[in-house]
């Protein structure tokens, strides 16, 4: 009986203790998180600057390629004939030249990392297969992205490139600094070719006679 208090102190100090370091965990995990989405919005930011500055980059070469692809053809005997001046401009469009080699492929699931990948640069279009074996022999890739319609952004420090083709997010690093910078060059040249070809194809139903009186 002369020992109960001593007990209920005890006991009153224990479970006093016990919620002062659930409080300092729970305050804890709150600063962590609150840190981490603090970071994840610098890193959008940043990342989204770097892609504004490459896009509009991109837009002035496809800007000066463009009037030079329609003096071209104004100058010739299409382009004075009126309709007939696009269609030769970008049949005159000259395809950048192929780019192809080893790159790393970021991969979420189920083998989280980088993976090495054989990557080509054709005439717009962006493919990659698991080895150059599997796509010079066997004429086979894992994917293609049209380069036309996507974004493409990098970061220069860590030597990452990401290319936003609107359903997929693609992200690639290089090994070594040349490759990075060779790598950003022909994918704004490419990009800037499927643009220009995107924008001198003529609309899918202008052969349609119904298309033409609307």
């Amino acid at each position: 009986p002369s020992l109960s208090p001593f007990c209920h102190a005890f006991d009153f100090i224990c479970c006093g203790l016990c919620c002062h370091g659930n409080g300092v965990f729970i305050w804890w995990r709150r600063r962590r998180q609150r840190r981490f989405r603090q970071r994840r919005y610098r890193q959008a930011t940043r990342t989204r600057q770097e892609g504004q500055r490459t896009s509009s980059g991109a837009g002035t070469s496809g800007n000066a390629a463009a009037s030079g692809a329609s003096a071209t053809a104004a100058s010739g005997p299409a382009g004075r004939a009126g309709g007939v001046g696009d269609a030769s401009a970008a049949g005159a469009l000259r395809a950048p030249a192929k780019c192809e080699g080893y790159l790393f492929k970021r991969r979420r699931f189920p083998l989280k990392g980088w993976h090495k990948r054989w990557y080509v640069c054709d005439k717009g279009f962006f493919y990659y297969a698991k080895s150059a074996n599997e796509m010079k022999t066997l004429g086979r890739y894992h994917g293609n992205i049209d380069l036309g319609n996507s974004f493409i952004s990098y970061k220069r420090s860590r030597r990452r490139i990401h290319i936003d083709a609107g359903s997929i997010v693609h992200h690639v690093r290089c090994k070594r600094n040349e490759d990075f910078e060779m790598w950003i060059g022909q994918l704004n040249c490419h990009r800037t070719y499927r643009h220009l070809q995107l924008q001198n194809q003529p609309p899918s139903g202008t052969g349609n006679p119904q298309f033409a009186a609307a």
